[in-house]
């Protein structure tokens, strides 16, 4: 079972707040679970700058100061009614920061679909993006929802 952390950040700083997040990452042992070949899901939901609405640039470059150096593709997709990823990508500096650390920026709405047989009732099978199933590991950053989000 991998274990859950949580800290307030009650810094000023964006180097505070990566030393933040090395130290939380240290503390929830990712190592352990974080290994080979990864896929980091950073919420873009929105090609506007509104705080909560996608991740943090604050928390996607703290993330990636700690896998700087590992095989790591980085991205989302489009939300099912538009086409916001690549501006959004732009907009809040996720492929900037991609290029920065030597992370492939993906968008997987381009991404060849394969079809997966499930266990499940009511979708018995699904399509996901090939990459999706080359990976070794998923890390999401999702947005935070309750507080307000860190803005460059």
């Amino acid at each position: 079972m991998s274990k859950v952390v949580h800290r307030k950040f009650n810094g000023k700083s964006k180097e505070e707040f990566f030393e933040l997040v090395r130290k939380v990452m240290e503390e929830a042992d990712w190592k352990r679970y974080v290994k080979g070949r990864m896929f980091v899901k950073i919420n873009i939901l929105s090609d506007q700058v509104v705080p909560g609405q996608c991740t943090s640039p604050w928390m996607v470059e703290a993330v990636f100061r700690v896998l700087k150096g590992m095989d790591v593709y980085a991205g989302d997709a489009n939300i099912a009614t538009g086409n916001q990823l690549e501006k959004g990508a732009e907009l809040w500096n996720y492929k900037k920061l991609c290029k920065r650390y030597g992370i492939k920026f993906v968008n997987l709405s381009n991404q060849k679909l394969i079809e997966l047989e499930t266990k499940e009732e009511i979708f018995s099978k699904i399509k996901i993006p090939k990459l999706l199933d080359d990976v070794d590991c998923i890390v999401t950053l999702p947005p935070n929802k309750l507080a307000r989000s860190f803005i460059p």
